[in-house]
């Protein structure tokens, strides 16, 4: 057994969340060390600049063979690449995928973190860390405002969140201090905080070389052009109805929320409100639906999106009032897998799902399991349950023990130091276990299994000890 530091690899991050996660490294230290994998040039460029190594050491492209097999490969490339662009030609994902495998080696890496991880490189990455028996941490926006959540099993439906709750484990009684805590959140939220809180300068570091200076100008300019709201500036919100309406939000019809978790409708938004604007006018009395157009939609979808306005004229469409505020006043909020509907279950408004979220369980929302069932949901939903005490005892553990008071957005202390915290209460038990010579020993079982299957690993939130970690 070696006494080094676990070595961590920070995988490929997005160009909003590479400042973030390369500060992270000051964190972590000393028994954890960063190593950073990207071929994105902006985040090479911030690493250089603050000269922090990044590998590959170079952007050539490697002479490295694999065994992996085509069809192994394919599921390698995972779900979500497929959906969006079919299967493809197998040359270059071969080739990223024996660069990853040679990195993982060559660093000896223990623990791989990933954003999201539903992408096709992330997703080639976490095949071969799990082949490795190497654990992954997943990472994406936590659903309270200045949240994020790190997982060792995903994110989202995917996350330990969904197995808990359906065991009834993800539970937390009345307590005072963490019910004033909760309350506090509900307040700002109720008023109109942001989901992501405003963004804090990009650290000096990280734009000290004119390249990096340079290129992050650039890309700030370029990427509004890309995503945004409104395409049409002059887009006037019309009037919301009268009577009493129901709220769906859009979502981004490439997300892997839709994309993976959505097994009715997928990312067909047109036929959702078809389905749901028939079935609400044919209630007694009848409600109108609101539908909000996503503001983070790509440009061509947000033109196809338009059509749906001509396409439902009954339907009002909104664009710049708020989706909290659209909550408050709706009758009742339906949605696929939008953080939306845990945004209604924070303001108590009764919820339907039509989709795998890890809030899409009976004690939380009306679970649309197949398009039969949506008739009896909706008029389950207006019939507005009471779910206020069951909602609270998982908003309490959502805030005490899954998601954490950090973002990338923020480059303050306290975010780092929570979010380190958050990951060094994943990966801790490999290190004080030995388990990380696994990194320099031949590899037997899988170090994940280990984790998880331990009564001290993370995955038994229940039993931990609250004083160290992630939580509030």
């Amino acid at each position: 057994m070696t006494d080094r530091p676990l070595n961590l690899a920070i995988f490929d991050m997005g160009l909003l969340k590479a400042p973030f996660f390369l500060g992270l490294q000051d964190f972590l230290a000393p028994t954890i060390h960063c190593l950073y994998w990207s071929r994105r040039l902006l985040m090479r460029r911030y690493a250089q600049s603050a000269d922090i190594s990044i590998y590959p050491t170079t952007l050539a492209e490697p002479r490295l063979k694999t065994r992996i097999s085509d069809d192994e490969l394919r599921r390698a490339i995972g779900v979500k690449e497929q959906k969006l662009r079919g299967p493809g030609k197998l040359d270059q994902p071969r080739r990223r995928y024996a660069e990853i495998e040679d990195f993982l080696d060559r660093q000896a890496v223990d623990a791989l973190l990933v954003w999201n991880g539903s992408n096709k490189l992330l997703s080639l990455a976490i095949h071969a860390a799990k082949q490795r028996g190497i654990p992954v941490i997943y990472a994406e926006h936590g659903y309270f405002p200045g949240s994020m959540q790190l997982d060792l099993e995903g994110v989202n439906h995917a996350s330990s969140m969904t197995r808990l709750i359906k065991a009834g484990m993800a539970r937390r009684p009345p307590e005072a201090k963490l019910d004033r805590q909760l309350d506090e959140v509900i307040d700002a939220v109720r008023g109109d905080a942001p989901s992501r809180v405003v963004r804090t300068a990009i650290p000096a570091r990280y734009l000290q070389t004119r390249q990096a200076r340079a290129m992050n100008a650039l890309f700030y300019r370029v990427r509004p052009y890309g995503l945004g709201k409104p395409l049409f500036p002059g887009y006037q919100d019309p009037p919301l109805p009268a009577q009493e309406f129901v709220f769906y939000p859009l979502q981004v019809v490439k997300d892997s929320q839709l994309l993976l978790h959505s097994p009715i409708w997928g990312n067909d938004h047109a036929a959702v409100i078809a389905a749901l604007s028939t079935r609400l006018a044919a209630m007694a009395p009848p409600l109108k639906l609101v539908v909000k157009f996503h503001p983070q939609e790509e440009r061509l979808a947000q033109i196809r999106n338009d059509a749906l306005i001509k396409q439902f004229p009954d339907v009002t469409f909104i664009c710049n009032i708020p989706a909290t505020e659209l909550i408050k006043r709706a009758r009742f909020v339906v949605t696929i897998n939008s953080s939306v509907g845990f945004e209604a279950i924070l303001l108590d408004k009764p919820l339907v799902t039509l989709g795998n979220s890890f809030f899409s369980v009976p004690t939380l929302a009306e679970v649309v399991g197949h398009e039969r069932d949506l008739t009896a949901a909706l008029a389950a939903a207006n019939a507005l349950p009471d779910r206020r005490e069951a909602r609270r005892a998982v908003l309490r553990y959502c805030l005490d023990d899954f998601f954490t008071p950090g973002t990338y957005f923020s480059h303050t202390a306290d975010s780092y130091a929570a979010v380190a915290a958050r990951i060094r209460s994943l990966l801790m038990p490999l290190v004080t276990r030995g388990v990380v010579r696994i990194a320099d020993e031949a590899r037997r079982a899988p170090v994940w299994q280990r984790v998880l299957s331990s009564p001290s690993g993370p995955a038994f939130e229940e039993s931990r000890d609250r004083s160290g970690t992630g939580g509030r």
